[in-house]
């Protein structure tokens, strides 16, 4: 089956958020969450769960911060099971109270027991310029490449060359998802331009067919 976007869906709050999906996610699907983060400490979400039973594996797969302002993180989680009624996510941090910001989005056509292949993250100071990559050479022709982009204070982010399926959460901390598909191996970047120059992160993964 060919890689696809299925759907995006926003939220945000502070921490530990519980977050309504409102829809539920497909069966075998990927969800791919990118977080933005006004804590100045590298990995502070400990952790994301949902509603599912049994609940769903989200692992993060890349994160970096800007300079002691505030994080980027890039977690998914594989061959997705739905909740029965309400899918809920609920994310934690080491720092009770941080406001985050999520930008979620579905793929089909991922391969279901081991996806993740390459990663990168990028942090750039005082740039109207968030870069991702890149990332080591890719393993298998056709891939899902995801690029996730922050930065410390609220802006318009926009999606960049070669990409689509943009979707943005803004407010403190705004993180943008955005992503393409590609069909034969190589290394990865991704660029989104941001509405004020500040110290921004980009991270990059890529997942398998």
């Amino acid at each position: 089956m060919a890689i696809a976007f299925v759907r995006n869906t926003l939220g945000g709050g502070t921490t530990p958020l519980n977050q309504n999906l409102s829809y539920l996610p497909v069966a075998g699907n990927l969800l791919v969450v990118g977080i933005g983060n006004n804590s100045n400490i590298l990995n502070s979400i400990t952790s994301i769960t949902d509603s599912a039973v049994p609940a769903n594996v989200y692992t993060r797969a890349t994160s970096d911060w800007a300079s002691g302002y505030s994080s980027t993180e890039l977690w998914y989680a594989k061959n997705i099971v739905p909740a029965s009624g309400i899918h809920n996510l609920t994310v934690t941090s080491s720092i009770p109270g941080t406001t985050i910001q999520l930008a979620i989005n579905e793929y089909s056509g991922i391969d279901v027991s081991s996806p993740l292949d390459q990663t990168a993250a990028t942090e750039t100071a005082s740039s109207a310029t968030i870069n991702a990559g890149p990332t080591g050479t890719t393993t298998v022709n056709d891939e899902l490449v995801v690029m996730v982009g922050s930065q410390q204070a609220a802006a318009t982010l926009t999606v960049g060359a070669g990409y689509s399926n943009f979707n943005q959460a803004t407010g403190v901390a705004p993180v943008a998802i955005q992503s393409k598909v590609v069909a034969s191996t190589g290394t990865q970047s991704g660029t989104m331009a941001t509405s004020i120059t500040a110290n921004v992160t980009g991270l990059i993964a890529t997942f398998k067919a």
